[in-house]
């Protein structure tokens, strides 16, 4: 695509904004991107319609090099919420880098993973009452792992492992 070397420039502009931004700075605005569709199907809901990948050649290592330091920021970030429910400030960071990988994954095209991380934001945002509840945690926790399996996929090029199947058995 013709605008492709602006969209990189501005992949890299928000990856260096998010390690130099505090938690409490507003995240930028990520405008998506509509590249060469791929099709593999989304095993996240059986009812849902299926999300399609629409991978960006350009973008996608510079999304999946950003996607290294997100994850796992997300992971520690998600573990000391659950640890401390009612700390706000884990929860403002988890938010924050959720909306991030969100954006970077729509960018790049990597469109179940943006729905994944999507999803994720919402149970998040609408905690409320649930944060005491062991199986609101599972599904935090397995959404976690499907987008952890869906970016190994990338990687690979051989398919996730059914997130379906794992959830199945931590219920």
């Amino acid at each position: 695509p013709a605008a492709a070397p602006e969209l990189v420039l501005a992949l890299h502009n928000d990856k260096e904004q998010l390690k130099t931004t505090p938690p409490s700075a507003p995240v930028a605005a990520i405008a998506p991107v509509t590249p060469v569709s791929v099709s593999t199907p989304s095993v996240l809901d059986e009812h849902a319609p299926q999300v399609q990948d629409e991978i960006d050649a350009q973008l996608l290592p510079i999304f999946l090099e950003e996607a290294d330091e997100l994850i796992p920021k997300i992971g520690a970030t998600l573990r000391a919420w659950r640890a401390q429910p009612n700390d706000a400030a884990p929860l403002n960071l988890l938010n924050r880098l959720l909306h991030t990988a969100k954006g970077s994954a729509r960018m790049a095209g990597a469109m179940r993973i943006g729905d994944v991380a999507h999803k994720l934001e919402d149970k998040v945002l609408t905690a409320g009452g649930l944060k005491h509840d062991a199986h609101y945690w599972e599904q935090l926790e397995h959404d976690y792992d499907h987008i952890s399996s869906l970016l190994e996929e990338l990687r690979t090029g051989k398919p996730a492992a059914s997130p379906a199947n794992s959830a199945g058995m931590r219920s």
